[in-house]
C-alpha cells in the first residue's frame, strides 16, 4: 500500500519557500485577504491548466495522476474550491483563488502552482510583513514561489547602514531573517549570525534570469531552480553586488571550471571558499540557481563547457546526491541570482578541551579557511577529504596526518605558519613540531 507521501509521483527541486510551518514563527503569517486579492486574477486569466504541482517538504512535485485529472476538471468547471482525496487517502481541500490547499489531516496549508495551455506558469504571492517601505529608492517587490520570485518579501526600513552596495540590512525580527537564518543553522553547527542583507537585483539582471528559467520551461519542461550557497570574500560579494560573477582567473579546479555553489543544505565547500574579513567575519551568498538538466563532472576535470549543450546545463559531483553544483562560466551571469548574504562568526573553542577528539568540525574547518589565497581550491578540497580520512583524536595517526598534510599542501613555509597558528590548539605530538623546528611552550 502507498504512504501518504507517495501523493505526488517525480521530486522537482525549487529550493523556493519555506512553508509557514517549517520557520520560526517570528514574524508576520501571511494575510488571507492580501493572499485572496494577488491571486485569484491568475484563477480567472489562466487557461486550462496542463499540470498542478504542490510545494512540499521543501519542493514543487507533481500530483499523482488521479488527483491531476480531478483538479483540471474542477479547474475547467469554474469551480474555485475543491476537495481532492488520492490513491494514497490523502485529503486536501484546493483552494484556487488563494493557491493553496489545506492538508484535512494535519491542517497545514501547501502552495499550489499550474502551467497551462499556453505555457505560463502560474505560482502564488506569499506575503510576510507588510510594514511600510520608507526608503522611496527601494521598491517594494512581493514574492512568488517559483522561478521568477524573490526569496525576501518585503522590504522594511533597515535596522543599521548596508555593509555592501544594493543590499539592505535586514532587521533579526523579520521574517525572513528567521528564515534564512535557520536554512544555515540548520545544517551547520558552531556559528553565529551576525547579520542577513537583502539583495537589491532587479532590471536587466533579474529579468535575463527570469527569461532564462522561461527558456528551460519551455526546452526542459523543469528549469530546477535551487536555493545554493556561494562562499566568497567580503570584496568579492561587492563586486558580485555591482557586476555579477566573474571568474578571476581560469584555473583548474576541483570539477571543473565554473563557478561552485553548494546545496542549501551542505554548505560546507562553500564554507572552504569563504575568506575571514578584518572584523573576524565570514560571508556567504544565499542564491537562486538554474541547475535545468545537470550532468555528473568527474573529480580533476578541466571541464569548461557542458559536455552536450542541447542536453545538459551545469555539472554536480554526484547526480543522487550533490554537494556540489557548477554553474559554467558562459552561465555565470544569467543562472544565478544572489537573494541575500548571510554574514556570521565561528564560535571561539571552548575551554578544557585539552586534545584533537574534544574538536569539532568547527577548528578543521578554521584551518582551510586560513588557506584561501594560498591554496586552490583542489587542494583545499584534498585537505578536507584527508581530514574526513583520518580519526585525528587518536595519537597513533598524528604523525601520518601531519605528513599527508605536507604532501598536499608542499610547501615548507606554509606548512611552519599552519603548524605554528592552527596545530598547536589540536595538541599533536612533540615529533611533529620537532619535524619543523618548532618550539611549543
Amino acid at each position: 500500500m502507498m504512504s501518504k507521501t507517495a501523493i505526488v509521483s517525480g521530486n522537482i527541486k525549487d529550493g523556493k519557500l519555506k512553508l509557514r510551518n517549517e520557520v520560526l514563527p517570528l514574524g508576520r503569517w501571511p494575510d488571507h485577504a492580501q493572499l485572496l486579492y494577488q491571486n485569484r486574477h491568475n484563477f480567472k486569466e489562466s487557461g486550462k491548466p496542463l499540470s498542478f504541482k504542490m510545494y512540499k517538504d521543501g519542493s514543487w512535485m507533481d500530483f499523482e495522476k488521479h488527483a491531476m485529472d480531478v483538479l483540471i476538471s474542477a479547474f475547467v468547471s469554474g469551480k474555485a474550491i475543491i476537495e481532492v482525496e488520492t490513491e494514497a487517502g490523502f485529503k486536501l481541500l484546493i483552494d484556487f483563488y488563494r493557491m493553496f490547499g489545506i492538508d484535512l489531516d494535519t491542517g497545514n496549508e501547501l502552495p499550489i502552482s499550474w502551467i497551462d495551455v499556453n505555457g505560463n506558469n502560474f505560482i502564488p504571492k506569499i506575503f510576510i510583513d507588510d510594514s511600510e517601505n520608507e526608503n522611496p529608492m527601494i521598491e517594494k517587490r512581493g514574492t512568488e514561489v517559483g522561478s521568477s520570485s524573490q526569496l525576501v518579501i518585503a522590504n522594511p526600513t533597515e535596522s543599521a547602514p548596508p555593509k555592501w552596495a544594493r543590499t539592505r540590512s535586514m532587521r533579526e525580527e523579520e521574517y525572513a531573517y528567521q528564515t534564512v537564518k535557520g536554512y544555515l543553522l540548520s545544517s551547520r553547527s558552531g556559528v553565529t549570525i551576525t547579520g542577513i542583507h537583502q539583495c537589491m537585483i532587479s532590471g536587466v539582471r533579474e529579468q535575463v534570469f527570469k527569461d532564462n528559467v522561461e527558456m528551460l520551461t519551455r526546452t526542459r519542461g523543469n528549469p530546477k531552480v535551487v536555493l545554493a550557497w556561494y562562499g566568497t570574500s567580503s570584496k568579492n560579494v561587492d563586486t558580485i553586488m555591482h557586476h555579477g560573477f566573474e571568474l578571476t582567473r581560469l584555473e583548474q579546479g576541483h570539477r571543473g571550471i565554473g563557478i561552485y555553489l553548494s546545496p542549501l543544505e551542505s554548505p560546507q565547500i562553500s564554507e572552504m571558499m569563504s575568506d575571514v574579513d578584518e572584523n573576524g567575519e565570514k560571508h556567504m551568498i544565499l542564491c537562486r540557481v538554474i541547475l535545468g538538466n545537470p550532468e555528473k563532472v568527474e573529480l580533476g576535470s578541466q571541464q569548461l563547457f557542458s559536455s552536450n549543450l542541447d542536453n545538459f546545463d551545469t555539472g554536480v559531483d554526484d547526480l543522487n546526491n550533490p554537494k556540489l553544483y557548477v554553474v559554467w562560466y558562459h552561465n555565470m551571469k544569467t543562472h544565478i541570482l544572489p537573494e541575500c548574504i548571510v554574514s556570521y562568526k565561528l564560535d571561539r573553542h571552548m575551554p578544557g578541551q585539552q586534545n584533537c577528539g574534544a574538536h569539532t568540525e568547527d577548528r578543521w574547518c578554521r584551518l582551510l579557511f586560513k588557506l584561501p589565497n594560498l591554496l586552490p581550491l583542489t587542494k583545499k578540497l584534498e585537505l578536507k577529504s584527508l581530514h574526513n580520512s583520518y580519526e585525528v583524536g587518536k595519537e597513533v595517526a598524528h604523525r601520518h596526518f601531519i605528513s599527508d598534510i605536507e604532501a598536499i599542501v608542499q610547501d615548507d613555509q606554509l606548512m611552519r605558519s599552519i603548524i605554528t597558528e592552527f596545530l598547536p590548539e589540536m595538541r599533536f605530538c612533540q615529533t611533529c613540531w620537532d619535524k619543523k623546528g618548532i618550539i611549543v611552550s
